[in-house]
C-alpha cells in the first residue's frame, strides 16, 4: 500500500518541527506499514497454534514463539530499509 503525500492528520508545524522533508517522512512512514505488515504475517500463521509460552522478567510477562517470530520479521524488514537507523525492540532489545 503506497500513499503520496504526507499523511492527512501531518500538520505543516509538525512536519517542519520533525525537520525531514515531505517525501522522507512518507517514505518512513511506508515503511512503518510494511513493517507492521511484516510482523503480522507470523502472528496470523500461529494464531491458535502455539506450541510454548516463556515467562521473562517479570511474574506474569509472557512470550511466545509468535512473539519472537513477529519482532524479528519486524527488525528485518527494518534493517533492510533503514540501515544505520538504532530499534530498542521489546524482546531482543537494542541494536544499532
Amino acid at each position: 500500500m503506497t500513499h503520496s503525500g504526507p499523511p492527512p492528520s501531518l500538520s505543516d508545524t509538525a512536519l517542519q518541527a520533525s525537520g525531514l522533508s515531505a517525501d522522507r517522512l512518507q517514505a518512513l512512514l511506508n515503511v512503518a506499514r510494511s513493517a507492521a505488515l511484516a510482523g503480522a504475517r507470523p502472528l496470523k500463521e500461529m494464531f491458535g497454534h502455539l506450541e510454548g509460552v516463556k515467562q521473562k522478567g517479570q511474574a506474569g510477562n509472557l512470550v511466545t514463539e509468535a512473539d519472537l517470530a513477529s519482532e524479528r520479521a519486524v527488525l528485518a524488514l527494518l534493517a533492510e530499509a533503514t540501515p544505520g537507523f538504532a530499534v530498542l525492540a521489546e524482546e531482543s532489545g537494542r541494536r544499532s
